[in-house]
């Protein structure tokens, strides 16, 4: 599997490499030697066509003419006739036109190609039109007019523009810095003319602005407007689509070409674009008008991953330009023939400050429009003060602790900590006069400490522009000294403690495991043990075994720290969630009655020493409506967290737990049926969680991609697959992503694959995936279930022979194992039963099935639906494979199934359709 996409990469890249019609040549012969891999390829060809393509005035295009057949040149649409092909992309192809009577005129016209013509595409082509029709400006490319050839393909003709891209006119005509303030001024106010009329561009670069010359002076023409997004009066999106050549273009995932986005696009998701976007890419046009080259130089994001070159935009500050301009990669002083150190003096002041508010990476700090921007310029060039100015270091500073919340947070939380552990251990030295040495030299260690953990949010550099040290190297750097520091036990238990949640905060949960069972091992052999100070350590030891393992088998873990203390008004926050923490690992496993027991358990200590917050109280009520969720008493579920969301008092310690019974909150109204309640429910969690959280967190795509399960619920399947891809991508891409995330995210997407019928699709996804983060090395029940999902991904698309060989061995591996799970041991069982029975190897499919019934009925009872539908399974292979208990079996079967459904179920209804359908020699 890993091989074909091997293949299929090397395929795909070698198809750019050759002509029209060489790549007709190899897809022929390809399609007789490798007919898979040839099928793969096409529809890979396909996607990129359509998704690059559908631009059609996007020059990268103009380059293509001579791939594309000219068999329309010479035709005839209406009074015009095709000259000469321009470009052609996904949708269609870009022609010159000419009209001789009633009088001569060239015009630009863009037709639909045949095998593109369905109503989702036309339906774009209409928007496109309409999106064009509103934007009337002399610096705007217009639209003449719009109709169908004779062949009813729609079509419609706009303004010919014969001029250069923007840099290279500026570069061909060697414009001066005034000249060329003056042609950047006019090219704002055309973007304020078309923001005014609710469109945005979201792709604009050099490329799709042209220039051309009257009376000898430049005039801008934008072009391009394929990806503007249209928005109504009020800012709410109207509509919105994603083309263009040189940007991934699935849905949600950033539009716009690198280098120059503004940080929101490179975002998850869209809904902070507005006008101010444009602003943003017109302060990288500028910064590229003056220097040469771009702020996120070409030679940088050359090196780079596209996650890289994301993460650069939305946290990189430039170089101004007054610094670019003397750099290696600076051009334009050569361009102009003036020195570089005089540019610098021209730009230093007022042309930097310009540039880089335009350049902002939060909007509400850019220009609030594109004509703010335009007058700056007309101002500077009038010898008026400018609007913008040099951003204050307290600004710096702040836009730092807002980027790094969590992180700040976690090590705020360590300053004070330390600090106390300075102070404790000062008073206790001190009243011990013989141990003053001693303690100067742990009060030392500590402050060195302390001040080299300030330095993670001190760490704004001058010298490097305002670009700050990576925050999770320093702690690499800082946290292999703990053992070798000078101190003693209980202060470096301590700090293993404190580094350990500083690593769990970032989802480093590897390396903070190792942190916090050392802070445990030492707090435990010190032999004045801080009892409260151990019992710390073990719970965050617990919470950080949950982030690496799940729920399944944590339960132990938080038990046993119930059983080491008793409860007091010290310790009852963390014994009360310990046992809600049981709780939950309890749900997971289906021991219900333990879960409740816990539940009341914790109540119990709550009552007798009350926290003095409110966290473990709402985490109380969170726990109870995942209670009764699983129990599918979903009104009780809903009434318990809605009580839990009113207790609330808004701290910010209580914030995660809140955004989590929002989400429960939505997941027990999707249930309901209530999904537009659901979905409102579910924004207020996502809205709180990007404050919390930020986007770029784990826990943010964690809580985003439950979205999907909302659609999936409301019927809206074909969006469940465009999300789960886009979520992946954003998840794969962050360095803090957890695998399970992903898996759970594959998990959602197989399910919607199913409803859609898309299954060839998703496993391309999911290979890619399972490619990408399978661990052979240490198999694990995480690695047994991504394998049986390879296995049932195989199965759905007829993938037969492969699925059959992987679901041996998860099966295997399943069985292995120290601990196995009967659930996923029947579920790896039936879907080898499946197989077999598609295979019509009845006789081995038989005693798959009676597996998977017989684990299903240990994990789950007999009267549990998940057995029932196993059972099924196991019964129509009996039937089919003409088994003598067949017919009996399948009689049972439909009156347990009457019995537990009801006999005008749907599923009864079914089950009895698959009998009565049955070749009556079967059921002798």
């Amino acid at each position: 599997m890993a091989d074909l996409w091997q293949k299929l990469e090397q395929a795909f890249e070698h198809c750019y490499t050759l002509s029209k019609q060489d790549r007709a040549q190899y897809l022929k012969a390809l399609e007789q030697e490798d007919p898979d891999l040839f099928l793969e390829l096409q529809k890979l060809l396909d996607a990129d066509d359509l998704a690059a393509g559908d631009s059609f005035f996007d020059p990268s295009s103009l380059h293509a003419a001579q791939l594309v057949d000219e068999e329309m040149v010479g035709q005839q649409i209406g009074t015009f006739t095709l000259t000469r092909l321009i470009g052609e992309g996904g949708m269609g192809a870009v022609y010159l036109a000419e009209q001789e009577k009633p009088f001569k005129r060239r015009v630009a016209i863009k037709i639909i190609r045949v095998h593109t013509t369905n109503e989702r595409l036309q339906r774009r082509f209409e928007i496109e039109v309409q999106t064009l029709a509103r934007l009337n400006h002399p610096n705007i490319a217009s639209v003449h007019f719009a109709g169908t050839t004779e062949s009813g393909l729609p079509y419609f003709a706009m303004e010919y523009v014969e001029g250069l891209p923007l840099d290279d006119y500026c570069r061909n005509h060697a414009l001066d810095i005034n000249a060329r303030l003056n042609l950047f001024a006019a090219i704002c106010r055309a973007v304020h003319f078309a923001h005014q009329r609710g469109i945005i561009h979201r792709d604009l670069k050099p490329a799709n602005i042209l220039i051309t010359e009257i009376d000898g002076q430049p005039q801008p023409k934008i072009i391009d407007f394929g990806i503007a997004k249209a928005v109504q009066n009020d800012g709410q999106l109207e509509h919105s689509f994603q083309v263009t050549a040189t940007q991934l273009t699935i849905p949600g995932m950033a539009v716009g070409t690198l280098g120059y986005m503004s940080p929101e696009q490179t975002l998850v998701t869209d809904r902070d674009i507005d006008l101010r976007t444009d602003v943003y890419s017109l302060g990288v046009i500028l910064y590229e008008m003056l220097v040469g080259n771009l702020p996120l130089s070409r030679e940088t994001m050359n090196e780079l991953t596209w996650d890289q070159i994301f993460r650069a935009i939305r946290e990189d500050t430039p170089v101004s330009p007054s610094r670019a301009v003397l750099g290696k990669n600076a051009t334009l002083s050569g361009e102009i023939n003036l020195d570089a150190q005089k540019l610098a003096r021209r730009y230093r002041g007022e042309i930097d400050w310009i540039t880089m508010k335009a350049m902002e990476k939060e909007p509400h700090r850019r220009y609030e429009s594109a004509r703010d921007l335009a007058e700056d310029c007309e101002r500077h060039l009038e010898g008026l003060p400018v609007q913008a100015g040099p951003p204050s270091m307290g600004y710096q500073i702040s836009r730092f602790v807002r980027r790094n919340r969590l992180l700040t947070t976690a090590v705020t939380l360590i300053f004070a900590a330390l600090l106390l552990a300075v102070a404790g251990f000062a008073t206790a030295y001190f009243q011990a006069k013989e141990a003053e040495e001693k303690i100067q030299k742990e009060v030392e260690t500590a402050q060195t400490t302390i001040e080299v953990l300030e330095e993670f949010i001190t760490s704004v550099s001058p010298r490097n522009q305002g670009t700050e040290v990576k925050l999770l190297d320093q702690l690499y750097a800082f946290s292999p000294k703990i053992d070798t520091m000078p101190v003693s036990d209980p202060i470096r238990g301590n700090l293993h403690h404190l580094v350990g949640k500083a690593y769990r905060t970032l989802s480093q949960f590897e390396t903070a495991n190792q942190h916090l069972k050392k802070a445990v091992s030492l707090r435990e052999k010190s032999m004045n043990a801080d009892a409260f100070g151990l019992l710390e350590s073990r719970y965050e030891y617990c919470v950080n075994q949950e982030d690496l393992q799940g729920y399944d088998n944590t339960a132990p873990c938080f038990i046993e720290i119930l059983e080491s203390d008793q409860p007091n008004l010290k310790n009852s926050h963390i014994l009360a969630s310990s046992s809600l923490n049981a709780a939950m690992s309890f749900l997971q496993i289906r021991n219900y009655e333990s879960a409740r027991a816990h539940i009341q358990k914790a109540e119990a200590i709550i009552k007798d020493f009350p926290p003095s917050t409110l966290f473990v109280k709402l985490k109380t009520y969170n726990t109870w409506g995942r209670y009764y969720y699983r129990l599918e008493n979903y009104d009780q579920a809903v009434e318990v967290l809605k009580e839990g969301i009113a207790l609330n008092d808004h701290h910010s310690n209580n914030q995660a737990l809140l955004i989590l019974a929002y989400q429960h909150l939505a997941d027990a109204y999707s249930l309901q049926r209530k999904h537009d309640i659901a979905f409102e429910t579910f924004k207020k969690s996502l809205e709180a969680a990007e404050i919390y959280y930020g986007v770029n967190h784990p826990h943010y795509a964690e809580i985003e991609f439950f979205s999907a399960y909302l659609y999936l619920r409301s019927g809206r399947s074909p969006e469940v697959l465009n999300t789960v891809t886009r979520l992946y991508l954003a998840l794969h891409f962050n360095r803090n992503h957890r695998n399970e995330d992903l898996y759970h995210l594959m998990d959602i997407g197989f399910i919607a694959s199913r409803v859609t019928g898309r299954n060839k699709e998703y496993l391309n996804l999911y290979q890619n995936y399972f490619s990408q983060n399978y661990n052979d090395h240490e198999i694990t029940m995480f690695e047994v279930k991504q394998l049986n999902l390879l296995a049932a991904t195989l199965l759905r698309a007829d993938e037969l022979e492969q699925a059959l060989a992987v679901a041996h061995t998860a099966f295997s591996y399943a069985e292995a194992l120290d601990h196995p799970a009967k659930d996923v041991s029947s579920d790896i069982a039936n879907n080898l039963c499946r197989i077999y029975g598609k295979l019509e190897k009845y006789q081995q499919a038989e005693p798959w099935g009676c597996i998977a019934v017989t684990f299903a009925e240990a994990a789950f009872g007999r009267s549990n639906e998940t057995t029932l539908r196993r059972m099924f399974v196991w019964v129509a292979v009996l039937v089919r494979g003409k088994h003598p208990t067949g017919p009996s079996s399948l009689e049972q079967y439909i009156r347990e199934a009457e019995e537990f459904w009801g006999p005008d179920s749907a599923n009864a209804k079914a089950i009895r359709k698959f009998r009565d359908n049955l070749p009556t020699h079967l059921l002798k």
